[in-house]
């Protein structure tokens, strides 16, 4: 009771008369808070004047600093291990940190889930898969992880992966409505069906699942238009689509995906994934200088092979659009070559 602040209302409503004086009432408990910023805001310690106060055994403060020590010192090392050029070498110290944590159900949280997104970086989908199969529920079943999940059985993409993605994206969706990430995630996996499809000469299923994947990426946007992440793969099917309407539809899209990494610092982001939305945002408008000098912000950007890779896939992906056209690719292929390059020394 000490904590509330006590207001009238007037057959429902707040007067002015009511509002003034809990203005005052606010305003008065916030300057006292700032003059006496070393009190203690417990109602044990305001309701008990004489209470003696808690002083924490050093064996607590000690654990408690251990724990902090421990989760850094895994970290650092993860973090090492993810720029290690021998991938192979990478995957095997981060299974024996993995082997080294005992019960998942002892091991904090924070460094099963780096534990996690390391083995993503360097590409290890089934460490992945294997890695969240035997997580304890709570973690398991949190939002986060099941897209990782997800996004690992798609790029594995073993034989039912892709049907098991589908269905753990679509039940969040089910969970918790439409999301950017959920959604785009999800698009991304209609997405590489799609490449699939196409390489495999599956006309029929190679078009349901692009007008899936853009379904999906539109729905993704418009959860949130701040998020470019599935406004910008929007873009860029819609480009490869071709058609009339996906070309308008195109137009109206991209400079609101220009406004929403602008947002973040666009071409100037210490983030790769802004700077790479700003190089394919600029290929779709054929401006090449500022492609050219995006492209050279995203090499010094990147710290893993995959996120070049994804951004060439895409990349490929406008080439293959603007070729149907009729568009001259050469400047494109210089700056898909320019990547490979790099991706090929992370």
């Amino acid at each position: 009771m000490i904590r509330a602040v006590p207001y009238t209302l007037d057959k429902g409503i707040l007067s002015d008369e009511s509002a003034e004086i809990l203005k005052g009432s606010i305003t008065a408990r916030l300057n006292d808070a700032k003059r006496n910023l070393e009190s203690t805001d417990s109602p044990l310690f305001q309701l008990i004047s004489a209470f003696p106060g808690i002083e924490l055994p050093h064996e607590v403060t000690e654990s408690f600093r251990d724990r902090a020590r421990y989760i850094d010192s895994v970290r650092d090392k993860l973090k090492d291990t993810r720029h290690l050029q021998d991938k192979a070498k990478a995957i095997e110290i981060m299974k024996g940190i993995e082997q080294s944590f005992g019960d998942f159900g002892l091991t904090h949280s924070e460094v099963l889930v780096d534990l996690l997104l390391s083995y993503r970086d360097v590409e290890a989908y089934s460490e992945m898969i294997s890695l969240v199969d035997r997580l304890p529920a709570p973690i398991s079943e949190a939002v986060t992880i099941r897209e990782q999940y997800s996004y690992a059985l798609n790029r594995r993409n073993n034989l039912g992966d892709r049907q098991k993605a589908i269905r753990i994206l679509l039940k969040v969706i089910e969970e918790f409505g439409n999301s950017p990430e959920t959604c785009g995630l999800l698009g991304r996996v209609y997405k590489d069906s799609w490449i699939e499809a196409i390489s495999k000469g599956q006309q029929m299923v190679a078009s349901a699942c692009l007008e899936e994947a853009i379904c999906l990426y539109r729905k993704g946007f418009e959860a949130d238009p701040r998020d470019y992440y599935p406004g910008i793969n929007l873009v860029t099917l819609l480009l490869r689509k071709g058609t009339e309407e996906a070309l308008r539809e195109m137009a109206d899209v991209r400079p609101v995906v220009t406004f929403a990494v602008s947002r973040r610092g666009g071409i100037h982001s210490l983030d790769y994934w802004d700077v790479a939305t700003v190089i394919e945002l600029s290929v779709t408008a054929q401006d090449w200088q500022m492609a050219t000098r995006a492209a050279e912000k995203a090499i010094i950007r990147a710290d893993a092979p995959w996120n070049l890779k994804t951004t060439i896939n895409n990349l490929r992906i406008i080439r293959d659009g603007y070729s149907e056209r009729g568009i001259d690719v050469d400047k494109i292929d210089e700056l898909i070559k320019s990547l490979e390059d790099t991706a090929s020394d992370l």
